[in-house]
């Protein structure tokens, strides 16, 4: 494990929003290590997005008054300041990295940081590798952000700053296989390490003095749930289907919702659907308590073929069963979880679930995401890293 180290991460998600792989690392890493938390910039075109306006507000706000916060011991967290939209188009992207680049200088020497280890997410940030006095860059690619719909960018401008900085890394990790042979062609030196789990947190929901939430409580049984973002990527025609098939299940939806992005009107109007809005991590076992059956329903795209959700794991900590839509990432749980690819064994999958699950099958699901924690990813990364620092010497 790392130790006595400075890392800048610079990530393209806020500290304080939903809690990524990004967030999992800076806070153990920050144990042993000096931290600072680059959270992702702003512009001032976002406020015209009434999804976005309240974060644009806040973070211009942070930057405004000071930019730094402490969020513990060792880990920092910076709020930058606004940049100019279209920011993969090139010369604006020189424009933004440039000031980007200046302004974590300022906010590294204010904090005494020096010969840091860059670990970057954001995928526009190519230039800033070599501009901090690193020794080391890692891009960690996490999702194949750049063939979301729906972006004001031109994906050949996108895909050209992303090249640049897997060029320009000393490291490249991914999240999945087939994100890792997609990005090797770029750089070697690309490597695969699938999400963790704090498996010990989620376990939680199995614990006999931890009490369900009162909003799921009084919630008819069986309820299904499903955690995270509601957004284009969630099969909305499957889930209204299912509801509208078996009106005596509850289905709980735990998380905001893109609405800008997505339309749930049709699962709005069925008295069995709940949307119950963005919770804190810290609640999610509370939640998952009352939840009989826990659902992965991506739409299987371009996109979504490259995604691995951090939610599979944390159900299955929570020892819930999981029904999922074929996600090329989620083969490598085998029979731990249930995989359907269409509407009706999607259903069929559900009720399977709910009457086959047992205290046996329960058990199997917490011990298996015990073995893929947080830790024993952490330590496969860094080992690559203090190789790489090896080398480099």
């Amino acid at each position: 494990m790392l130790k006595n180290q400075h890392i800048i991460c610079v990530s393209m998600t806020f500290w304080d929003a939903v809690w990524l792989s990004n967030h999992q690392y800076m806070k153990r890493l920050s144990a042993q290590n000096r931290v600072l938390y680059v959270e992702r910039p702003v512009t001032l075109l976002s406020y015209l997005s009434p999804n976005q306006r309240p974060f644009v507000s806040r973070q211009l706000h942070r930057w405004w008054r000071d930019g730094i916060r402490q969020e513990g011991e060792n880990l920092y967290v910076a709020s930058p300041p606004p940049v100019l939209p279209l920011r993969f188009e090139k010369p604006i992207n020189l424009v933004n990295q440039l000031l980007r680049g200046a302004w974590i200088r300022r906010v590294m020497k204010r904090l005494d940081f020096e010969s840091p280890i860059l670990w970057i997410y954001d995928p526009d940030a190519g230039r800033m590798v070599r501009q901090l006095g690193e020794k080391l860059a890692l891009y960690a690619v996490t999702d194949d952000h750049l063939s979301m719909t729906q972006r004001s960018n031109r994906v050949t401008a996108m895909r050209a700053r992303e090249r640049e900085l897997i060029a320009a890394s000393d490291l490249v990790i991914t999240t999945t296989e087939n994100l890792r042979d997609a990005k090797k062609h770029d750089n070697p030196r690309t490597f695969y390490v699938p999400h963790g789990i704090d498996a010990a947190h989620f376990a939680k929901a199995l614990a006999d003095e931890t009490p369900p939430m009162p909003e799921l409580a009084n919630l008819s049984a069986p309820i299904i749930g499903i955690v995270g973002q509601i957004n284009q990527r969630i099969d909305i025609t499957t889930m209204t289907v299912m509801a509208t098939r078996h009106p005596e299940w509850t289905f709980a939806f735990i998380g905001p919702v893109v609405r800008e992005r997505v339309d749930v009107g049709a699962l709005e109007r069925l008295s069995n659907v709940h949307f119950l809005g963005r919770k804190s991590a810290e609640d999610l076992p509370r939640y998952l308590k009352s939840i009989s059956v826990c659902l992965t329903p991506y739409i299987v795209d371009e996109h979504t073929i490259y995604m691995h959700p951090l939610k599979t794991l944390e159900y299955l900590a929570a020892g819930k069963p999981v029904v999922s839509t074929p996600l090329p990432a989620l083969s490598i749980y085998g029979d731990t979880i249930r995989i359907a690819a269409d509407t009706d064994s999607f259903i069929a999958a559900v009720e399977a679930a709910l009457v086959t699950d047992s205290p046996v099958e329960c058990a199997r699901r917490v011990a298996y995401a015990e073995k893929h924690t947080w830790e024993s990813r952490l330590e496969t990364i860094t080992g690559l890293i203090e190789t790489q620092l090896a080398e480099k010497t």
